[in-house]
């Protein structure tokens, strides 16, 4: 996860951090075993993530049932997984984007603060489609949130914006 300050064409505050999809898979996969005694693979963490994540507690997407194999017996297992459980699991992960963020706001001078204040921040890349993801950080930074337009290609048209390129 990259978060960045820019302004008048150049970064004033910037942070990386680890945490993201591959984050968020991981986090499932480590939450259904401790929560269900069910192992699952990267690829059903994915489908969980796409089908049920969430960011919000409020917001139900729903359950569905997952396969995998029981921690106990090591026999093929399904269990039953609720959109809760998968906002849950990302508790932790989220938790770290949000002081990341936090982070990146604090080093910020006070003279664009106001800016940001008016402006609010703007969320792009894959991770950013996970619903109620601007909610969760609009709570947690108290400013407005807003999804980028283009999700794939906005980093992208952003450096070219910021070098001159076209």
């Amino acid at each position: 996860t990259e978060t960045s300050i820019l302004t008048y064409g150049g970064i004033v505050s910037a942070r990386t951090g680890r945490v993201a999809g591959d984050e968020f898979d991981h986090a499932i996969i480590s939450y259904l075993r401790a929560a269900y005694g069910i192992i699952i693979g990267e690829s059903s963490a994915k489908l969980l993530k796409h089908q049920l994540g969430t960011a919000h507690p409020g917001l139900d997407r729903g359950s569905m049932s997952i396969s995998g194999r029981s921690v106990q017996s090591g026999l093929a297992t399904t269990a039953e997984i609720s959109s809760l459980d998968i906002c849950e699991a990302l508790r932790k992960p989220i938790a770290r984007i949000l002081l990341q963020i936090r982070a990146t706001l604090e080093a910020v001078p006070p003279e664009l603060s106001a800016d940001i204040s008016s402006d609010g921040l703007v969320l792009c890349g894959g991770s950013a489609a996970l619903p109620g993801l601007a909610k969760a950080i609009a709570n947690g930074t108290r400013l407005r949130v807003s999804l980028a337009k283009t999700k794939e290609d906005c980093v992208i048209k952003g450096l070219q914006s910021i070098i001159g390129a076209h």
